[in-house]
């Protein structure tokens, strides 16, 4: 998207929030100009008044509380004044009504826009509603370890929600693409905006309870999971009708293999990553996560040569080398069908772009006959993974 995405920087402290709905509340719905926000912001929290604090730096103390629309903003007559929802919300505050509190926030996340048409952000301009993403890509990565103790652990940190806000507003991919796309081997793209890296608002909804970190990742807080897990599943992160920027597979496959890390084969790394167990992500439809790492790993092996020709003709990608994509003979869907993890080296071919596509898309002979080309040259390592399926299996089964 070339539209702009803008995040509230500036703080996510309670003490901060607590005080801004205050000041609005006590205008009993009234407008407050700017100054007046300032001079009664100093007085509630005095450490504001440290250093040089302008107005307009007192004036972004509010942003929290208006990004999630407890106040709205008159950018015209720059003044502001508390909603509905704010003065349900201050009293809850007030009253350490947490349960309450909780239930306002996830109806803010849930039903307002914050990609555009946000009080706190006049400039911004996505379809992206980074809060919605940011909570439902924590339910679609968290799982239960069922074969240990029973805990939940989570794949979403900061640097993790930074590239999901990439790929879904930079690079337009689908919320479902980006999420299979944050894989184990992977740097963030360069040039990516500190403002992804260093947003605000996941730390104010660990300082109100709604998320928790354990190790560095974000994960929803227990009376979350219990009481909005189900909202939160079936939640869009957009705040329009959206239609996906990237549908070919090939173009997917592609930016994000130039952002892998080719990993070192014989590093424990690489054998855990490849021997992983299959982690299950559960969005409107069930799919499991892959590792760019490893489709990186056969493109660098393949010499970047089509499996199935290596004189097949391609062109030049931007990363100078000849454009190849990566194929999972066995499909990922078919990961419910296998106990090993089918994300893996020995599963995934190199394919030139047009026999790519013909898999796909060709007629019954031209698939089968590509199938069980490529089944007869993999045999021998789906074999080593001790992945069971004979050439007629796998047509019949994922192609026809």
């Amino acid at each position: 998207m070339n539209n702009e995405l803008i995040l509230p920087k500036q703080t996510a402290n309670l003490d901060v929030f607590d005080a801004t709905l205050k000041i609005y509340s006590e205008a009993d719905g009234a407008w407050v100009a700017n100054r007046d926000y300032k001079t009664r912001i100093q007085e509630l929290v005095p450490r504001l008044t440290t250093g040089a604090r302008d107005e307009a730096f007192m004036f972004k103390q509010s942003e929290m509380a208006r990004y999630f629309g407890f106040v709205e903003y008159d950018f015209e007559q720059r003044r502001a004044r508390i909603t509905p929802a704010g003065k349900k919300i201050y009293e809850a505050r007030v009253n350490r009504d947490q349960a309450t509190v909780h239930k306002l926030i996830l109806q803010a996340i849930l039903h307002n826009s914050f990609g555009r048409n946000n009080s706190a952000i006049q400039s911004s301009d996505s379809d992206v509603d980074p809060p919605k993403l940011f909570i439902k890509a924590i339910l679609d990565t968290t799982h239960v370890n069922n074969d240990t103790d029973g805990g939940v652990t989570s794949g979403i940190n900061r640097t993790d929600l930074a590239y999901l806000i990439y790929l879904t507003h930079d690079k337009g991919f689908s919320y479902e693409d980006a999420i299979n796309l944050l894989l184990g081997y992977y740097t963030l793209p360069a040039g990516l905006p500190n403002k992804y890296t260093d947003v605000k608002f996941p730390k104010f909804l660990e300082n109100l309870g709604i998320v928790l970190t354990q190790n560095g990742n974000y994960l929803l807080s227990p009376e979350i999971m219990l009481q909005y897990a189900e909202q939160i599943k079936n939640l869009t992160i957009y705040n329009t009708n959206h239609t996906s920027e990237i549908t070919n597979e090939g173009l997917e496959y592609e930016a994000i293999m130039q952002a892998a890390e080719y990993p070192d084969l014989e590093s424990n790394d690489f054998i855990r990553q490849n021997e992983r167990e299959p982690v299950k992500v559960v969005n409107t439809q069930t799919t499991y996560k892959r590792d760019a790492g490893l489709a990186k790993t056969v493109l660098v092996r393949s010499d970047y040569k089509c499996l199935l020709g290596e004189t097949h003709t391609t062109f030049t990608s931007k990363d100078g080398h000849p454009y190849i994509e990566a194929h999972h003979l066995i499909p990922m869907s078919a990961q419910k069908d296998f106990d090993t993890n089918i994300d893996r080296v020995e599963n995934i071919v190199a394919l030139c772009p047009n026999c790519h596509k013909a898999i796909h898309y060709g007629d019954d002979a031209t698939r089968r006959d590509l199938v069980e080309r490529l089944y007869n040259l993999k045999q021998a390592d789906f074999a080593q993974a001790e992945l069971d399926i004979t050439a007629d299996e796998l047509y019949s089964r994922y192609y026809a």
